[in-house]
């Protein structure tokens, strides 16, 4: 089972287990802080005309698996904050950069070509990262067809997945080249069709492990490079741009009035500018620039 149909199931789970605790009049209001979705998505089928409801979005794997439904309680959109792509995702580029070249140095396989699948705000970030150390090509995957990448497969040594849905199906990996690295810079396992993979090896309960399957290396299992099981892979001064964002957005949820607002909506611009400048104040020019 991937990732994401384990979370949405054991979201549902949640939610039912929870009924009696949000009907028994103890609370005002639910606010859902979300990351990939799951949540809102499928709060309105459990919890209808109980409680005012404001979800927030953190993520933007999540932004895009919600923004074509029509909510009916207003979502703050944390993740396609402007500050937080922008400076987000350098961070993010940064600490998976960092993590990959830990790997492909102790595996003595660093290549010179890799093709970068995502020309979002983080596969910009990493073609940004990365172009210093190796020739790079972006794929973007949102405004072209999937099959147009058919003929750059085999080209490539190193294949960095940072679309947030499934970048290579099963159906291509037999256009893969030998010893092709597959490194997903995603926040789940759905780039590569890990769940598809995984299934042709004995189960292990470590998630962090690389695997070799059919002679090409599935890095962190599928799963995202810089989520390596270590407390913090990003340093606390960084991240707190992204804590504030989400803090924000928690005190907004609390004064909104969810009975004449609905859908997603964006974190206050004023707010915002406040959080950009004092992190500017904070952080070097060079990290920002």
């Amino acid at each position: 089972m991937s990732f994401d149909d384990l979370f949405e199931m054991e979201i549902k789970k949640f939610l039912i287990s929870r009924m009696n605790v949000f009907t028994n009049g103890d609370y005002d209001r639910i606010i859902v802080l979300d990351d990939g979705g799951k949540c809102i998505s499928v709060l309105e089928q459990y919890i209808q005309d109980l409680l005012p409801i404001v979800g927030i979005e953190q993520t933007s794997s999540g932004y895009e698996a919600i923004r074509h439904l029509a909510l009916p309680f207003p979502v703050l959109n944390v993740a396609r904050s402007p500050v937080k792509l922008k400076l987000e995702s350098p961070m993010i580029a940064q600490a998976a950069a960092d993590r990959l070249f830990d790997i492909l140095e102790m595996r003595n396989h660093v290549p010179k070509t890799a093709l970068i699948l995502g020309g979002g705000a983080i596969g910009q970030a990493m073609q940004s990262k990365l172009r210093e150390y190796m020739s790079i090509t972006v794929f973007d995957t949102k405004h072209s067809n999937i099959d147009n990448v058919v003929n750059l497969l085999p080209e490539f040594p190193l294949i960095i997945g940072c679309s947030g849905k499934t970048s290579i199906p099963h159906t291509l990996h037999s256009l893969l080249s030998p010893k092709t690295a597959l490194v997903s810079v995603s926040s789940s396992d759905r780039e590569f069709d890990a769940v598809f993979l995984r299934k042709r090896l004995p189960e292990t309960y470590n998630c962090h492990e690389d695997l070799v399957i059919d002679d090409f290396l599935l890095m962190q299992s599928g799963f995202p490079i810089n989520f390596d099981g270590e407390r913090e892979n990003i340093e606390p001064r960084l991240i707190q741009l992204t804590l504030a964002l989400i803090t924000a957005a928690i005190l907004t949820a609390n004064i909104i009035d969810s009975r004449k607002v609905k859908g997603l909506m964006p974190l206050p611009v004023d707010c915002e500018k406040q959080i950009c400048n004092k992190f500017a104040s904070e952080v070097p020019y060079s990290f920002l620039a």
